[in-house]
C-alpha cells in the first residue's frame, strides 16, 4: 500500500466515523420553479410538456416516494419518471422527470388551472433518521376554444397556423 492510499483510507475513516456528528440532512430540490404551459386548445392533436429535474442537494440520502401532478386539470397530464417509486437519491444525484399533457377533450371547460407538482419523500438527518419532505410547483395552463382553420374538423394547437392535419 502507498503512503497516499494508506492517508486516503485513514481520511475515509475518520470522517466515517465522525460524520454522523457533521452531516448535514438530505434535502430535495425540483428546478425549475413554477411552469406556464401557456394557452392549451381544447381538441387539438398535439401539446407541449416540460422537464424538470429532482435533485438532493444534501449530504444524505433523500427518498422520493411520489411524483404527481395533483389538483383541478391534473387529469389531463402524465408525469413520466425513470424510476420506480420509492427510490433512494444519494447527495447531489438527480433525476429529470417529464410532465406532459395527455391533450384535453373537445367541450373542456375553459379557463386557468394551476395543479401543483408534488414530490412527496423524506429526507435523512444527521441522526440517521428519515422525516418527511413535501415539494410542490405550480404547473399553470389557461384552456381556450380550438380552432379549425380550413373546417376540416382538425383543430389546430395554435389559431395563426395549419391544422395538425394539414402539411
Amino acid at each position: 500500500m502507498t503512503r497516499t492510499t494508506t492517508l486516503l483510507l485513514a481520511t475515509a475513516l475518520l470522517v466515517g466515523c465522525s460524520r454522523r456528528d457533521t452531516e448535514m440532512p438530505g434535502e430535495l430540490v425540483i428546478d425549475p420553479d413554477d411552469r406556464d404551459f401557456g394557452e392549451l386548445r381544447a381538441g387539438a392533436e398535439e401539446y407541449p410538456q416540460f422537464r424538470y429535474r429532482i435533485g438532493n442537494v444534501g449530504q444524505s440520502d433523500a427518498r422520493v416516494d411520489e411524483v404527481v401532478l395533483d389538483g383541478a386539470g391534473s387529469g389531463w397530464f402524465t408525469v413520466y419518471t425513470p424510476n420506480k417509486m420509492p427510490f433512494l437519491l444519494g447527495p447531489g444525484a438527480v433525476m429529470d422527470i417529464v410532465v406532459a399533457s395527455n391533450g384535453l377533450p373537445r367541450g373542456a371547460d375553459l379557463g386557468s388551472y394551476d395543479p401543483e407538482l408534488v414530490v412527496r419523500g423524506a429526507e435523512l438527518d444527521p441522526d440517521g433518521d428519515f422525516t418527511s419532505a413535501r415539494i410542490k410547483r405550480v404547473v399553470h395552463f389557461t384552456v381556450v376554444e380550438g380552432c379549425d382553420l380550413d373546417g376540416d374538423g382538425s383543430l389546430a394547437l395554435v389559431c395563426d397556423g395549419a391544422d395538425c392535419d394539414d402539411t
